[in-house]
């Protein structure tokens, strides 16, 4: 079966003589722009509102007493956000303009609170390394105690320092062992 085909035809317009167009623009065409618009706003305003929710849920988790997990539990809840913020766009350019968005506003959220969970973590390390030097003191510095039980728990100190210099760094972890032994004499 053959389709039919049809050309248009037009006469050469005579010189000075006009000719009308026939075209038509469709209503669609002409919302194109405002739709545009208007998704874009769609997309900065879900990427600020992100960006709130991730600091609310950064926020929750750094108050959570389970450090080692809060990083896999932030993760996991920032991608669900993202996928909730994503899921109400309406067109395809928008919902991708908004995925760009969001991962850079993830990205960046993740490493901040990232930093902030290991500096709580380092001080809690902290706090527990300087209890433990207080402990140790009294055990060392008890005369009712035998003096290898004594060496013992100095020697003990002098092991949890050298395993936190790597959370510390040399420096912060000589003035410790210096500490120690001037609260020990």
């Amino acid at each position: 079966m053959r389709v039919p085909t049809y050309e248009s035809q037009r006469a050469i317009p005579r010189s000075g003589g006009r000719q009308f167009s026939t075209v038509q623009i469709s209503g669609a065409a002409l919302g194109a722009p405002a739709r545009a618009l208007a998704e874009q706003g769609q997309v900065l305003a879900r990427s600020a509102m992100l960006g709130v929710e991730l600091q609310q849920l950064s926020s929750e988790l750094l108050q959570t007493p389970n450090m080692a997990d809060a990083d896999k539990v932030y993760a996991e809840k920032s991608r669900k956000l993202v996928d909730k913020f994503k899921s109400g766009l309406s067109g395809s350019m928008a919902r991708d303009a908004f995925t760009r968005r969001a991962r850079q506003i993830e990205f960046n959220s993740r490493i901040d609170f990232s930093r902030r969970n290991n500096e709580r973590v380092v001080q809690q390390r902290e706090v527990l390394l300087d209890r433990d030097t207080t402990s140790f003191i009294e055990i060392a510095s008890n005369p009712l105690l035998s003096a290898s039980g004594r060496a013992v728990a100095v020697q003990n100190q002098l092991e949890a320092l050298d395993e936190a210099e790597a959370d510390f760094g040399p420096a912060k972890i000589e003035k410790k062992r210096n500490k120690f032994f001037e609260r020990l004499a």
